[in-house]
């Protein structure tokens, strides 16, 4: 599957136009390392045994930090959530910079 078709496929899973996605893409590439440091930072402070191994690249490996420090401040602080969202948790760990252009977190 390409790369535009992905965007598509995800973009209408989640009800906006796939040139957002693509805009996402890009700019969560733009810095890696800040989301991966944020990732990093917040899950040793929580709970280190939730730290993910490295993957193949920097992007994963952001991605792969925040869902784990999200997890992390979920079980910390909200352990009565019946189904976490890991997502609004990022959003806010993040302090909704995640994608915004030119920001670091």
């Amino acid at each position: 599957m390409s790369s535009r078709k992905r965007s598509r496929a995800v973009g209408r899973r989640l009800g906006i136009p796939a040139a957002t996605v693509r805009s996402w893409l890009r700019r969560a590439r733009d810095n890696p390392e800040a989301l991966y440091r944020l990732g990093v930072q917040t899950v040793v402070a929580l709970d280190p045994d939730l730290l993910p191994p490295p993957r193949a690249t920097s992007l994963s490996d952001a991605l792969q930090a925040l869902a784990a420090a999200a997890a992390a401040t979920i079980a910390r602080f909200a352990p009565e959530m019946s189904a976490p969202q890991l997502w609004p948790m990022i959003n806010m760990l993040t302090q909704s910079r995640l994608l915004a252009p030119g920001c670091s977190p």
